[in-house]
């Protein structure tokens, strides 16, 4: 193909060109556009910073490669002679008008290196592994936050109120829950378990803590087994000499307007 130089040194007509007139080189100060179809798509500038897709921005230090898409998203792809050449293939990182990715398309990990050591691994079936661990036993695989909806065996919560919360970290969940007694809060028998624990449990029995007071401020404690996969066991409260006091309507107290309970439990998921 012949090389001309003879353009007018403009994006219709590039000085430097082939037979294609409208694909070649623009010259200005300082600066140098690549130019295909008579558009501009690509510009290196007088500091030395490629713009792609657009003019680099002036005075950007360090921002040495800038891109933009055509459209609404822009993407730089990375790949090797054997992971192929199709648009799922390789690393990929971009943007679009909302977000911004970091795209593996390859069954392979992501990693990532501080002080010339691996300090975090992203595994391909999911979870987080830290400081050069490859194990998915060891990953950490789930965070999550929520409310869950406790269900206390004959409970009326009748105008009281009941929150609940949980935190799950990898396969441990901490949960709680606080109740408010009402003037017509009540138990309609035995407070024989609680229900409804937002992760099934990996154990037969787990430990929780319970607390109760009343408006004349006497507090009441029992650490207790709960089932948690069906909340089983009895609520049962430390009542005078007696550890084992099953709780009720009026164990420890009269339940009613102004009193409370919470619950701290912190269990093994499956």
């Amino acid at each position: 193909m012949t090389i001309k130089i003879n353009g007018t040194n403009t994006t219709a007509q590039p000085s430097i060109t082939g037979a294609d007139t409208d694909t070649g080189l623009v010259y200005g100060t300082d600066e140098v556009q690549i130019v295909t179809g008579g558009t501009t798509r690509a510009t290196v500038d007088s500091s030395g910073n490629v713009g792609i897709g657009r003019t680099p921005v002036s005075g950007a230090s360090g921002y040495v490669l800038q891109l933009r898409g055509t459209s609404f998203q822009s993407f730089l792809q990375f790949s090797t002679a054997t992971q192929g050449d199709t648009l799922s293939d390789g690393f990929v990182i971009g943007s679009d008008n909302t977000n911004a990715y970091i795209i593996q398309r390859e069954n392979s990990h992501i990693s990532f290196f501080a002080n010339s050591a691996e300090r975090l691994r992203i595994l391909p079936s999911g979870g987080i592994t830290f400081n050069g661990d490859t194990a998915a036993a060891n990953a950490l695989d789930d965070y999550e936050e929520g409310t869950w909806t406790p269900t206390i065996a004959n409970l009326t919560l009748g105008n009281g109120s009941l929150t609940a919360h949980y935190t799950k970290t990898g396969n441990i969940c901490h949960l709680s829950f606080r109740l408010v007694g009402g003037s017509t809060t009540s138990f309609a028998g035995s407070m024989n378990g609680i229900t409804g624990f937002p992760f099934s449990s990996a154990l037969a029995s787990n430990s929780g803590y319970l607390t109760a007071s009343n408006p004349n401020n006497n507090w009441f404690g029992f650490t207790q087994q709960y089932n948690a996969g069906s909340g089983s066991n009895f609520i049962q409260w430390d009542v005078g000499s007696n550890n084992n006091s099953v709780g009720s309507n009026t164990v420890p107290f009269t339940w009613g307007d102004n009193t409370f309970m919470r619950f701290n439990m912190t269990y093994r998921t499956d």
